[in-house]
């Protein structure tokens, strides 16, 4: 049990891999490549698209893009000011369970009429195949 691999367990525990790697996925996104491990395709009507629901912003994840990787999708759609003042994005507002980070590029603060691209990493959740599922070897008993 090295000083390393304890250390490398921390991290995970800790979260702070999980974060770096949403980071730097969103900072390949806003500069138009793919981040590594990740394949790029449009969203489908079957989709479950992120929601947003945010005054005076509309969100369209429909005509976007999806990012299809092992344990996250990031989503990418545009997002559009539709109010007669500035709208900062908040980005609380595109929630879920399922929802790892929520970012916007290359805005924040949009005018009337100005759009942005947002981004939205989703944890992946498929179906556990039956196979899959252990039977316990002894009766569970939880007091």
């Amino acid at each position: 049990d090295s000083w390393c691999h304890r250390a490398g367990v921390a991290a995970l525990l800790s979260g702070v891999g999980y974060v770096d790697t949403i980071r730097t996925a969103f900072r390949d996104i806003a500069k138009g490549t793919v981040p590594q491990g990740y394949v790029l395709r449009k969203v489908k009507g079957n989709d479950p698209v992120p929601t947003c629901s945010h005054p005076g912003l509309a969100f369209d994840f429909v005509k976007g893009q999806i990012l299809e990787g092992y344990n996250l999708n990031f989503y990418v759609g545009v997002m559009t000011n539709v109010a007669d003042s500035p709208v900062e994005f908040r980005e609380q507002r595109c929630g879920g369970w399922k929802v790892a980070a929520v970012t916007s590029w290359p805005l924040k603060v949009l005018k009337p009429g100005q759009k942005t691209e947002v981004y939205v990493a989703v944890k992946r959740e498929d179906e556990v195949p039956a196979e899959s599922v252990r039977k316990p070897l002894i009766e569970r008993e939880y007091n």
